[in-house]
């Protein structure tokens, strides 16, 4: 399907976040449920669709989910996560990247602190867009351009949602068969804490199943250190052995 403000669907990608996604994706599931009763409906996710996936699976609106690469952590957690492995795969020096992992935590709380609850972002968006070029102006060597551009991400909604949203109560809600991939070389959502605090939460139900694969990336290629500059290889395809997974395991739900 097309998402918001895609071919003949309305709406503005811009304005939107995770939440405004799940809602997409439950509209789908209702056309779909009515058009065939009776069938069962599932998700696969991968990131933040596997977010998503949790999200709608811990709402029971899908009879399964198969989650690959999902977070367990806040968005924020995730991405300070994020930034670190991939800056130390890049080879930078560990004081440049503690300086970065600082800065970065700056600009979190300070987005964090404008608070997220009600999703009402219009009457502060532009004042902390100003407080963060501000912040990247006196920490950083960056040029104007770039800060502007780094504020308009960080101040809009979706990044706002993001950064604030816990998958936890999603997962202790579960309450249908889930399969949880992760991949070793995978620097995006990394598997410990993720992978791993969601094998803690669920690893106990039957109807869960886990699998790890080595040497993958974050979206489940082939990788040698697990750079996002991986990613545009020449065959940019997610390895036959996770599809074969996941059809295995839909095949005996």
């Amino acid at each position: 399907f097309d998402e918001r403000g895609q071919g003949k669907s309305t709406g503005n990608m811009a304005t939107a976040d995770t939440y405004d996604l799940t809602e997409d994706i439950t509209a789908i599931l209702k056309t779909l449920r009515e058009r065939y009763p009776g069938i069962k409906l599932g998700v696969v996710g991968l990131s933040e669709g596997g977010l998503i996936s949790t999200i709608l699976a811990g709402r029971e609106l899908v009879d399964f989910a198969v989650l690959m690469a999902a977070p367990s952590s806040t968005g924020s957690q995730v991405l300070l996560q994020q930034t670190e492995a991939l800056l130390a795969v890049s080879g930078m020096e560990e004081t440049r990247i503690a300086e970065t992992l600082a800065i970065t935590k700056q600009v979190h709380d300070l987005v964090l602190a404008k608070g997220q609850e009600s999703r009402q972002y219009s009457s502060t968006s532009e004042a902390l867009k100003q407080e963060i070029i501000e912040l990247y102006s006196e920490k950083t060597d960056f040029d104007q351009a770039t800060i502007q551009s780094s504020a308009n991400t960080l101040s809009s909604p979706w990044f706002r949602t993001f950064l604030a949203l816990d998958p936890l109560p999603y997962f202790l809600e579960i309450d249908v068969p889930i399969l949880a991939l992760t991949g070793t070389k995978d620097l995006q959502v990394l598997m410990d804490p993720n992978f791993l605090d969601i094998q803690s939460v669920l690893g106990s139900r039957d109807d869960f199943d886990a699998v790890v694969f080595e040497d993958l990336n974050h979206v489940f290629q082939q990788a040698e250190t697990g750079s996002v500059s991986e990613y545009l290889q020449p065959n940019p395809m997610i390895e036959q052995r996770v599809i074969s997974t996941i059809t295995a395991w839909l095949d005996q739900l």
